[in-house]
């Protein structure tokens, strides 16, 4: 089944993305996100397990030697998510939480998706990672986003509902 692709509407103060029928809504923002592309998604199930570590990119330039269950995830976000200074990619997608380990979590999954070139991804590798910063980046600790949590719920939620659109790879 072939998914919906994205589109962004923007309004007076407000933005909707559609993605597989799912609605986003959100006045502060609009999503991360880098056009039409693939209509697959692996979700974190899928990666953590290690039956599938098999399936992570190590063939990718962005990542010297690839990406590996112990590759810490701020080498590839290139910041640290405060609190989660030491958190590897596979620590990433074990963690159970909503909130900023669930967007963590759904990141850490778009990410290995991006890079995965078996994967037809709809975003690509920096988009991935721009959906995660613009929360989580201490950077931005000043920005209208940073922290917030019904902009963090709406990240989270867009790169969930990319991951969950099928996996291709077993």
């Amino acid at each position: 089944m072939k998914a919906t692709r994205l589109a962004i509407v923007t309004a007076v103060g407000a933005s909707i993305l559609s993605l597989t029928g799912i609605s986003f809504w959100s006045t502060q923002s609009v999503l991360a996100w880098d056009g039409p592309g693939g209509d697959e998604g692996c979700t974190p199930g899928y990666w953590k397990q290690t039956q599938h570590f098999d399936s992570w990119p190590v063939d990718t330039t962005y990542i010297p030697g690839g990406v590996h269950p112990d590759t810490l995830l701020s080498d590839i976000l290139g910041f640290e998510v405060p609190g989660y200074e030491d958190l590897t990619m596979l620590e990433a997608l074990k963690l159970n939480g909503g909130h900023e380990k669930a967007l963590l979590r759904q990141g850490a999954a778009g990410i290995l998706n991006a890079l995965n070139t078996d994967v037809d991804y709809n975003m690509s590798l920096e988009t991935a990672i721009r959906n995660i910063e613009d929360d989580l980046d201490p950077v931005f600790y000043q920005s209208a986003n940073y922290g917030d949590d019904d902009d963090l719920e709406k990240r989270k939620n867009f790169l969930e509902a990319a991951n969950e659109m099928g996996c291709p790879i077993n």
